[in-house]
């Protein structure tokens, strides 16, 4: 299971994919659009099944993984911190929380995907 919750007064709103992730790998489904005073995330997925979110702030964005859990190396939630990277940083697996993410720029990706194998059962 993979939790985020999004804090902070720097956090505004979300903002359509297509203005804002030029750099950012294509997204095979629209922004799911949450407050972001409001826990979001992913609380049961599928295999092959694919999220972004994307959030602007005035000078950064915070996340709080309050939970996490994927298919370690199978299943992961990419964090690309402003339309330059490219590349993101990944996380897999389970980690420590609430675990805490802080951007340097803005607008974030906050980009889910599930490949097509299954190797344990997964919490729903």
């Amino acid at each position: 299971m993979a939790s985020v919750s999004v804090r902070g007064a720097a956090v505004a709103v979300l903002v359509a994919l297509a203005r804002s992730a030029r750099a950012w790998p294509a997204c095979g489904t629209p922004p799911v659009n949450v407050s972001a005073s409001v826990p979001f995330g992913v609380d049961a997925y599928t295999d092959g099944d694919e999220r972004c979110y994307v959030l602007r702030g005035a000078a950064h964005v915070t996340l709080v993984f309050e939970s996490f859990m994927t298919e370690y190396k199978h299943d992961f939630v990419t964090v690309y911190d402003g339309p330059g990277d490219a590349n993101g940083r990944a996380f897999s697996g389970e980690l420590p929380t609430p675990f805490v993410w802080r951007s340097k720029r803005t607008p974030v990706l906050v980009r889910f995907v599930a490949d097509e194998t299954s190797l344990r059962r997964r919490r729903r």
